[in-house]
């Protein structure tokens, strides 16, 4: 590189360190890293109820697509207002509504009705291990094909299957009728039939009134007799 002879020792001076210091920038700058392109996030689901109609289109009136089960897991697609696009274990599709989607499995439920027998195997003839009352609360443990529940009763902590057919995810709203005095409750398959109270006894000391009779017919009227002068001519 040529220089004029007359430039000031000063000016090189300040050229040459400001040639050094660009050059020694560029050479200590790093190399721009690649990045790792973005993956998707898969969201799951669990069906919370004990069957629902997947459907071809958002809309409850469409065409059924597939049939999901409680506690099955599926894959969320899309979301268009309350409703998912959602993909099965098995690969099938279909709209569901997000109210029967639960981010984590159901294990608390409610027994349906007075009566359930829980037994020891399950099959209907098996070894009676408990009875359940209405609205007991159970946590499922497992559940097999054939529509039975290993589920512990919380209030007597034994363990045994049921039928899923007796179990409901809300409890069991009991509505009692009106009725007049000395009126029988009318039986009800959650109730079941009231027992038959006795008749109070009378307290001792104190005179009950004798079943009332019922009155004679009243009598009638004598026929009056009439006199014949009333009547002649003048």
């Amino acid at each position: 590189m040529l220089l004029p002879s007359k430039m000031p020792r000063l000016r090189l001076l300040i050229c040459c360190c400001f040639l050094g210091v660009a050059s020694w920038g560029c050479a200590a700058a790093p190399a721009p890293t690649p990045q790792a392109p973005q993956l998707a996030v898969e969201t799951y689901y669990y069906v919370g109820v004990k069957e629902i109609k997947l459907k071809t289109q958002p809309d409850p009136a469409a065409a059924d697509a597939a049939t999901v089960k409680l506690n099955e897991r599926v894959q969320s697609l899309k979301r268009q207002g309350g409703w998912f696009l959602v993909r099965t274990a098995g690969g099938q599709e279909g709209w569901a509504n997000d109210r029967y989607l639960k981010l984590d499995p159901v294990s608390d439920f409610y027994v349906r009705r007075w009566g359930v027998r829980l037994r020891q195997a399950p099959e209907g003839r098996a070894k009676t291990v408990d009875r359940l009352r209405l609205n007991d609360q159970v946590k499922l443990l497992e559940q097999n094909d054939q529509g039975w529940a290993r589920v512990t009763n919380s209030r007597s902590q034994k363990t045994g299957w049921l039928e899923m057919n007796d179990l409901s995810t809300d409890k069991t709203v009991v509505r009692r009728r009106y009725k007049k005095p000395g009126q029988a409750e009318p039986a009800t398959p959650e109730t079941g039939a009231p027992p038959e109270e006795p008749p109070a006894a009378p307290a001792p000391g104190i005179l009950t009134p004798a079943p009332a009779q019922a009155a004679p017919p009243p009598k009638a009227p004598a026929p009056r007799k009439q006199r014949p002068e009333l009547f002649e001519p003048f």
